[in-house]
């Protein structure tokens, strides 16, 4: 906290699922997604701790490019939005994010 200077832990959990468009079946391909995610929000400090939980939205687009024998490297931006009033105040813990992953397709 700013004023006494006491830690404050803050813990974001995103849960959700979606759907991803592909453009193309060629390499690289790229694709569009949208989905909902559920955010589980918690804050605790010597004063209290506080709980919300919220539904928000998602959209997404990147690219999937195969690099050896159905290994392939998934390039993404995502964009989510979850609103939620877990005090006397609004905040969105959505925003902006960037992810690069490594995975296997299965043919």
């Amino acid at each position: 906290m700013t004023f006494t200077q006491e830690e404050t832990r803050v813990q974001v959990l995103p849960l959700g699922v979606g759907v991803k468009l592909r453009t193309s079946s060629e390499n690289p391909g790229l694709y569009s997604g949208f989905g909902l995610r559920y955010n589980s929000f918690k804050e605790s400090n010597p004063i209290g701790a506080l709980s919300k939980g919220g539904l928000g939205i998602v959209i997404a687009m990147g690219g999937v490019i195969t690099i050896l024998r159905g290994v392939v490297l998934d390039l993404s931006v995502e964009y989510s939005y979850c609103k939620m009033k877990p005090a006397d105040f609004t905040i969105n813990i959505g925003g902006l994010s960037v992810g690069l992953s490594l995975g296997y397709k299965l043919k």
